[in-house]
């Protein structure tokens, strides 16, 4: 039996441009959630072997707090060369000038951004490729299941359909 003690850490980072952690007592002016798994109840915080960082662009304050992870925001959410060279400007002993270099190295040279260009486009289409084989065959199960005699809540549960979308294939049946 392998012990604990060797288990990698997992650390996610979700970079948004949406709100997606609601608001929370203490949570005014915060754009940086750091979540680790905890006992519902009691608050009990089980390891921290695995944690996800979200880190939410549209509440990054527009004045600047004096942390790093400020100015890296700041970086992924710049909108122009003149927002970029001000927080290369104003952050010289950070590495985002570096960033901001290679970035424009990427973006002048034709044939990088094509070839990333089309991974990225490559990678979308096997992503949505999958989630279409993975939603029809949940269909086909879903479908042998009602056929089978199984209720509605049964298949919703086991599937991960929704209970309005297995209600609606039972009726077209």
């Amino acid at each position: 039996m392998q012990k604990f003690s060797k288990i990698q850490r997992v650390i996610s980072i979700i970079i948004t441009d949406e709100n997606i952690i609601g608001e929370y007592e203490g949570s005014d002016g915060k754009y940086h959630h750091r979540i680790l798994p905890c006992d519902v109840d009691t608050g009990y915080q089980f390891t921290d072997i695995k944690e996800i960082n979200i880190l939410e662009l549209k509440r990054l304050p527009k004045i600047d707090d004096g942390s790093n992870l400020w100015a890296w925001m700041k970086f992924f959410n710049a909108e122009s060369k003149e927002e970029l060279d001000m927080l290369v400007a104003e952050r010289p002993q950070m590495k985002i000038g570096k960033a901001v270099a290679r970035l424009e190295e990427l973006s002048q040279d034709e044939r990088a951004r094509m070839l990333f260009e089309s991974r990225q486009m490559l990678e979308w289409d096997i992503r949505l490729d999958k989630e279409a084989a993975v939603k029809s065959n949940t269909i086909e199960i879903a479908t042998k299941m009602l056929r089978g005699g199984m209720p509605v809540v049964d298949v919703s549960s086991y599937t991960g359909m929704s209970y309005s979308d297995v209600e609606s294939l039972s009726k077209s049946l």
